[in-house]
């Protein structure tokens, strides 16, 4: 009996430190995601945010059901998104698994560009993906860097015929990027 009681203690103990977040028993919560953008500024945690370039006039806010950043352009009819994720397993992901990975929802998909350099004082990666989602053929530009055990990804998707006009726009808003 008493070590029915003392197993029920544990288990309440290790439950009650997941759901509480803070995981006293397994130390701090150090999941970090999208919670908010203000000016240039997208927000991790209420202490933790990072900086991005800032939007011409005509880019709306879009809200999603996942935790990134988003803007649309009904004159060009594309879509600009930034997400992070920070924890020690994903943290350290290669760059190039997570380009590549961002593009894997488009059909018939084939990589036009792919280029490393340096975001932010970190190696990343840059990878334009040609393909199509439902039938629509699309260009998606996709940037990944990690740094201090996060991974960090923006993204631009495009009509083809919107590609000259977009770029510019989309470099200019990832070359912003910093994060301390």
């Amino acid at each position: 009996m008493r070590i029915r009681v003392l197993t029920f203690l544990l288990l309440a103990v290790c439950c009650f430190s997941f759901i509480g977040g803070d995981a006293c028993v397994l130390g701090p919560n150090r999941y970090y995601a999208v919670m908010g953008v203000r000016d240039n500024y997208v927000f991790i945690r209420h202490d933790r945010w990072y900086e991005v370039g800032k939007l011409p006039e005509g880019w709306k806010t879009m809200h999603t059901r996942v935790k990134s950043a988003s803007w649309y352009s009904p004159e060009y009819l594309s879509s600009i998104s930034t997400e992070v994720l920070c924890e020690s397993s994903v943290g350290d992901r290669p760059v190039d698994v997570v380009a590549g990975s961002v593009a894997a929802a488009m059909a018939d998909r084939v990589v036009s560009d792919h280029q490393t350099f340096m975001l932010d004082e970190r190696g990343a990666v840059r990878q334009t993906v040609t393909g199509s989602v439902d039938g629509v053929p699309l260009v998606m530009d996709v940037v990944a860097v990690n740094k201090n055990n996060c991974a960090f990804d923006f993204i631009a998707v495009m009509p083809p015929d919107q590609v000259a006009n977009v770029q510019p726009i989309f470099e200019e808003f990832f070359n912003g990027f910093h994060y301390e």
